[in-house]
């Protein structure tokens, strides 16, 4: 029996942790889209009510058929507008060419204290971005504000919304159940210690009846 939950235990130590999103906007009906190049970038306001570890950042995107490098930025939040830059990181487009799909920065590893926060999508020619495509709108579950910028510094947005994806940090699978695989196996070590000491004890009174 201890062979079995070992293997169990082995079994949960290698499952794959769930990550529930922070922010998932859904897919957007379209078909109105934003720009979104070297000119044009977009920025949505979104909330925290704890501090969270966010390990990824994805917008719904479309190319014009040539791929390429956008840059996805965190901001802090000033007046309901984006203002300092708090971090930023660079993401490659990698659905088909010419099919919209979720593209952004992985294995971000950033640690944010729970507050209001600009996440926005930018092509940073200086950083050796190329991307040139746009953001399909009308997101069913829309982020709390939307800025554009056309050249000119952020401004707010009323009736588009793009779609955003932001998920956390995930725990590996084999720190978050190897604590509970190891714990059943301690388990039935221990039960299976005290049956043998019971049956052990029986056999002795036993014995000691039949002299």
């Amino acid at each position: 029996m201890i062979t079995n939950m070992l293997f169990a235990a082995s079994l949960l130590m290698v499952a794959p942790a769930h990550a529930d999103f922070v922010v998932n906007t859904g897919v957007p009906a379209g078909p109105q889209a934003l720009l979104f190049d070297a000119g044009n970038a977009f920025a949505g306001q979104f909330s925290l009510a704890a501090a969270t570890h966010v390990g990824a950042i994805s917008g719904w995107l479309n190319d014009l058929g040539q791929g390429g490098t956008f840059t996805v930025a965190l901001y802090a939040d000033a007046d309901n507008l984006p203002s300092a830059v708090l971090d930023d990181a660079q993401a490659t487009f990698t659905t088909p060419t010419g099919e919209p799909g979720w593209n952004g920065a992985r294995h971000l590893d950033w640690l944010l204290a729970a507050g209001t926060y600009w996440v926005a999508f930018q092509v940073d020619v200086l950083k050796g971005d190329s991307f040139s495509g746009s953001a399909p709108v009308q997101a069913p579950l829309p982020l709390l504000r939307y800025a554009f910028d056309d050249g000119s510094g952020y401004h707010t947005v009323a009736g588009f919304a793009p779609g955003v994806q932001i998920e956390p940090v995930p725990l590996p699978g084999s720190f978050t159940l190897l604590g509970g695989g190891l714990l059943g196996v301690t388990v039935v070590r221990a039960r299976h210690k005290a049956r043998s000491l019971s049956d052990l004890r029986v056999r002795r009174e036993a014995s000691g009846r039949a002299r």
